[in-house]
């Protein structure tokens, strides 16, 4: 073999580690802590409407949410994307459940929820949190009677609900 076929062998096999390197670089994640606020903005839009804001109203109103997950997320970036709102996100494992027994047609029981300082709160269960590129994300969230899977882009700096499917009701 010649030294110039050498070379051209040495430069082939130089491109290809440098362009397997390249790669296998990590690029940007998506923000799964802003799509999730999305979200939860959107779970509570249906019935607060802009009242969720609180540059519309009372400050010192604020909504405890117990969030439980079946997925990891940082609840610090959580609270903050979810700062301009009223809605306090908290860990599930720091609040308390009570149930109280009936007959709530198909339900057995309904659950009362309390946050950390005893306050009443609400609840919401993360099912899955899935972001296929960095600028869109599909987030499972179950509720008290159902449950739903929210499709978010991100645009510009923000994160929009841009379709919400029901995946199960009782």
């Amino acid at each position: 073999m010649r030294s110039g076929e050498m070379v051209s062998i040495a430069l082939f096999f130089a491109a290809i580690a440098g362009l397997t390197a390249i790669s296998s670089e990590k690029i940007d994640e998506a923000d799964r802590e802003a799509a999730l606020a999305a979200a939860i903005e959107t779970e509570y839009e249906w019935y607060l409407g802009d009242q969720i804001f609180s540059k519309n109203h009372d400050s010192t109103i604020t909504e405890t949410l117990c969030l439980e997950s079946q997925v990891t997320f940082d609840l610090e970036a959580l609270s903050r994307h979810l700062s301009n709102t009223i809605v306090r996100p908290v860990h599930f494992s720091t609040c308390r459940r009570e149930i109280e027994e009936g007959d709530f047609g198909m339900f057995f029981a309904k659950f009362h929820h309390f946050g950390p300082r005893g306050e009443r709160a609400e609840h919401l269960k993360v099912m899955n949190i899935k972001c296929p590129t960095t600028s869109s994300c599909e987030i499972d969230i179950d509720r008290f009677g159902g449950g739903g899977r929210h499709f978010i882009d991100r645009r510009g700096q923000d994160w929009q609900v841009v379709k919400t499917q029901m995946l199960w009701v009782v």
